[in-house]
């Protein structure tokens, strides 16, 4: 008997972990990465992404500071460390914390963790400013309204605002206007923003508005990323091939 118990007992538990795994599966194909596509992130980071130590020490700073106090937290540092991919995980585990927290079943609900406040969303700094930027240019837009409504409610529907490419918006006056005015309202309304730049610490304060960089020093911190290029790297390693 204690043979067949065994075999029995083995069988049930193959059986389990291959349901876990698929129900993951599905959870990752039918919930995450919809969401990950609605919300703004590329392709490219709709899968779970592997990162290296530095990234991972980087990332737990980021979770250290982004829990909703309105804080600003910047990663800088040269193209292609992978600072995106660090804010893509960290919005991967924010939307599998959500669903979690809102698909549990009734006997489990007691033993949840705090309710998650809101989706994270991604946006690149030019796309946000040419997005709003009849609210703030010296013209009016026939759309004023509606974009008006749209810019108030951002901070309460978004529970951690990602902005890529910060150095790539020529318009800084523009930028300016725009972000300061976003921040502002993400500040007071104790939702975080995750600042991504392509820029060193000093060249980054330097073209940062200074009320930006205030609240920036409040509750967040400009973080180098400091590591060598795993683009350059890859490039390098292609070409000797």
């Amino acid at each position: 008997m204690e043979g067949i118990d065994k075999v029995v007992s083995d069988m049930i538990s193959k059986a389990k972990v291959a349901s876990d795994d698929a129900a993951a599966q599905w959870d990752w194909n039918n919930l995450i990465v919809p969401k990950l596509k609605g919300l703004g992130f590329d392709h490219r980071f709709h899968q779970e992404l592997s990162l290296t130590e530095p990234q991972l020490a980087v990332k737990a700073q980021c979770d250290s500071l982004l829990v909703r106090t309105g804080a600003i937290v910047a990663m800088v540092g040269i193209r292609g460390t992978g600072k995106t991919s660090i804010a893509a995980q960290i919005a991967i585990e924010r939307i599998r914390y959500w669903f979690k927290f809102y698909h549990v079943p009734e006997w489990e609900k007691d033993k949840r963790g705090p309710a998650p406040r809101a989706m994270p969303w991604y946006y690149k700094a030019s796309t946000l400013v040419a997005k709003y930027k009849s609210l703030h240019a010296d013209f009016g837009s026939i759309d004023g309204p509606q974009l008006q409504e749209s810019f108030e409610n951002m901070s309460k529907d978004c529970g951690l605002l990602v902005i890529d490419e910060w150095h790539e918006c020529e318009d800084r006056k523009l930028r300016d206007r725009v972000l300061v005015d976003l921040i502002d309202r993400f500040y007071s309304s104790l939702s975080d923003v995750l600042i991504i730049s392509n820029q060193e610490p000093k060249e980054f304060a330097t073209s940062t508005n200074a009320s930006i960089l205030s609240r920036l020093g409040e509750h967040g911190r400009i973080i180098p990323c400091k590591w060598d290029s795993f683009r350059a790297r890859n490039v390098a390693r292609r070409e000797q091939e």
